[in-house]
C-alpha cells in the first residue's frame, strides 16, 4: 500500500438532540474536539428535519424531550432511509431490563446519566469505525478494503496514536492458479483471511482492524505489543493449513510445475507468506522490545520484519531524514536520504546529498 496516496476520510456528522443547554454545551465541545462535525436539534420535530435535510452519520438522543420520548423518536428514525444510522439513547439510570428493551426499541446502545463526555465520545467513534467498516468490505473476503485501511491509518495518525501496520501477502499464487485454477486461488486468499482474522481475535485488541488490501495482500491494525505474536500466529498457521491445497505429489516434491508464457517448463515452490511492520512507536531500546542481537544505531525504530530493523533519524539542518537499514545476517547495512516534506516522502536530489556532505 502506498501511503503517499492516503487522503483523509470525510469529517462525520453528529446529531445531538438535547434540550438541555447545558448538556448540549458540553457534548458538542468534545464532540468537535474529536474533528466532529456537530448538528444540534432541542426536540423530536427538529431532529427529524435535521436527518432529513443534513444526512448526520450517528444520532444521541436524549430520552426526556419536551414534545417525544427518546425511546418513541428512535422508532420514528428506523426508517429505509435511517436504518443504518447508529443511534444512542442518553437518560436516567433504570432497570437492566429495562435499558435492554430500551435499546432493542430502536436505540443501538444507551448512556446513563450523569455520564462521562469522554465516554460518550469513545462510544460514538466506536460506532462511527463500525459503520465505515461495513460500508466499505472487499467483496472476495468481506473485510475491509483498502479505502477503510487508509482512513483508519489517517485517523490514527491525525489523533497521534501509537499503532503498527502488519503487511502480508503471499509468495507464489500466480503459480499456483496456473496448476490448481483461480477458483482454488480465491480459495487460498479467504483462507489467509480466517487465518489472519483468527490470529487477531485470539491474541490482538478487541478494536484491532484486520482489512484485505486486495488480491493476495492484507493489513492488520494494531499495537506494538501485539503484533509480534500475531504474526507468528498468521506464519504457523498458514505454512500449516496451506498443504491441504496441495496435492500428496507436489507436497512431497516440495514444488509445483506449469508452463511459462514462452512454452517451458517453470518450478513454484510451495506458498508461504512475506510479512512485515511497521510503527510509528519510538523505542530508545528497540532491542530490548524485539529480543534479538542487533542494536540500536541512533534514531528511533520505524519498521521491521523478522530479521530487518529500519532506523530513522534527523540530519543536522532541514526535513533532511536519514533511514538506516539493518537486515543481519543476510545484507550489508546501508543508509538512504530522504526528505520530509508537506508532501510527504520526498527523494533529495544528488545536489542536496552533496550540499549535505561539505556541511558535515
Amino acid at each position: 500500500m502506498n501511503l503517499r496516496r492516503i487522503t483523509a476520510s470525510k469529517v462525520k456528522k453528529v446529531l445531538i438532540v438535547n434540550s438541555d443547554p447545558e448538556i448540549l454545551n458540553i457534548l458538542e465541545v468534545n464532540m468537535k474536539h474529536a474533528n466532529l462535525e456537530v448538528l444540534t436539534a432541542r426536540n423530536g420535530r427538529e431532529a427529524l428535519g435535521k436527518v432529513n435535510t443534513d444526512n448526520p452519520d450517528i444520532i444521541l438522543i436524549d430520552n426526556s424531550l419536551p414534545d417525544i420520548e427518546g425511546v418513541e423518536l428512535c422508532q420514528k428514525l428506523r426508517t429505509e432511509c435511517t436504518h443504518h444510522i447508529p443511534m444512542i439513547l442518553i437518560g436516567a439510570k433504570t432497570q437492566k431490563k429495562d435499558r435492554n428493551s430500551k435499546v432493542i426499541n430502536g436505540a443501538d446502545s444507551y448512556v446513563y446519566k450523569p455520564f462521562d463526555p469522554k465516554e460518550v465520545v469513545n462510544l460514538v467513534l466506536a460506532y462511527l469505525i463500525q459503520k465505515e467498516r461495513v460500508e466499505n468490505l472487499n467483496p472476495l473476503t468481506g473485510l475491509p478494503d483498502q479505502t477503510q485501511i487508509s482512513n483508519e491509518i489517517t485517523r490514527l495518525i491525525a489523533q497521534k496514536k501509537t499503532f503498527a501496520a502488519v503487511y502480508i501477502a503471499m509468495d507464489d499464487l500466480k503459480a499456483f492458479n496456473k496448476v490448481y485454477g483461480y477458483d482454488q486461488g480465491d480459495r487460498t486468499i479467504r483462507l489467509l483471511a480466517d487465518i489472519v482474522s483468527e490470529a487477531v481475535r485470539l491474541f490482538g485488541n478487541p478494536d484491532d482492524l484486520v482489512g484485505h488490501l486486495g488480491g493476495d495482500k492484507f493489513v492488520v491494525i494494531s499495537t506494538p505489543w501485539k503484533s509480534r505474536p500475531v504474526c507468528r500466529r498468521i506464519i504457523a498457521d498458514f505454512n500449516r493449513r496451506v498443504r491441504a491445497l496441495y496435492t500428496d505429489e507436489h507436497l512431497q516434491r516440495g514444488y509445483i510445475t506449469y508452463e511459462s508464457p514462452s512454452g517451458e517448463e517453470s518450478q513454484g515452490p510451495i506458498m508461504s507468506l512475506r510479512v512485515a511492520v511497521v510503527t510509528n512507536q519510538v523505542m530508545a531500546k528497540p532491542d530490548v522490545f524485539f529480543g534479538d542481537a542487533v542494536h540500536p544505531i541512533g534514531g528511533h525504530i520505524v519498521g521491521h520484519t523478522s530479521h530487518t530493523r529500519i532506523y530513522l533519524r534527523r540530519a543536522s539542518r532541514g526535513p533532511i531524514r536519514i533511514a538506516r537499514l539493518v537486515s543481519s545476517p543476510y545484507l550489508p547495512e546501508g543508509e538512504e536520504i530522504l526528505k520530509v516534506t508537506e508532501n510527504g516522502i520526498e527523494d533529495v536530489s544528488e545536489d542536496e546529498k552533496s550540499s549535505r556532505s561539505r556541511g558535515r
